[in-house]
């Protein structure tokens, strides 16, 4: 999937082969293929590796949601310096506010987390700029999939595409929302599931033969 932008929301789920501009990873992090919540690929952050993010919404009188995906490996021990940090600055540079989220240990399975950054508590400060940085100092990797910085109530989505067959595989709106779309070995839709997997809807194909063959081995 590509990134996507507008000037009041940065998402990405790092199945691209490069990540936008406005996150940069540093430190050793990088995209890697395999282990992911959604696609082909996730980011991969060893230990002393990061990915920072500068933005600065329109809207300042909203409620904003640092969203993301992230696993971490079986013996993962967490730490201080292992996780998300969020710092809100002035025009002047000043720090106005700061939030943190710590990584868990996840024994390998994907979670959910989040920061909110109500932007419109801090108005008297002007315009604030979002500085928003995936830490890991621990001796683990950490694999980041699907960050998103929307607005909490919106009807922001981005769909990401195969590639090689030009359908919807997934797609993303604001909060948790997270849709995934099955296809069988014909390339037509099997049904979808919602954020955590479960599913929403399937479809089941069945023939009618003439030669009384099986449903799955029409004549």
């Amino acid at each position: 999937m590509r990134a996507a932008h507008s000037r009041s929301a940065a998402t990405t789920d790092l199945n691209a082969t490069r990540i936008r501009q406005c996150w940069q990873p540093a430190g050793g992090a990088g995209i890697v293929s395999g282990d992911c919540y959604t696609g082909n690929a996730s980011l991969r952050l060893i230990s002393g590796g990061s990915l920072r993010g500068v933005l600065c919404p329109q809207r300042q009188d909203r409620t904003y949601v640092l969203g993301f995906w992230y696993c971490t490996a079986d013996g993962f021990s967490p730490a201080a310096q292992a996780g998300w940090q969020a710092v809100l600055r002035a025009s002047g540079g000043e720090t106005v506010a700061s939030f943190s989220f710590d990584f868990a240990a996840t024994q390998g399975e994907w979670r959910y987390g989040y920061l909110r950054l109500d932007l419109a508590a801090y108005a008297q400060s002007g315009v604030l700029q979002v500085v928003l940085e995936a830490i890991n100092a621990t001796a683990q990797a950490v694999l980041l999939d699907n960050v998103r910085f929307v607005p909490a109530q919106s009807r922001f989505a981005a769909t990401a595409y195969s590639v090689k067959y030009r359908l919807r595989a997934n797609q993303l709106g604001a909060g948790t929302m997270m849709r995934r779309y099955y296809y069988d070995r014909y390339n037509r839709s099997a049904g979808t599931s919602d954020d955590y997997l479960n599913a929403v809807s399937t479809l089941t194909y069945t023939f009618l033969s003439r030669q009384a063959h099986a449903a799955f081995a029409p004549g």
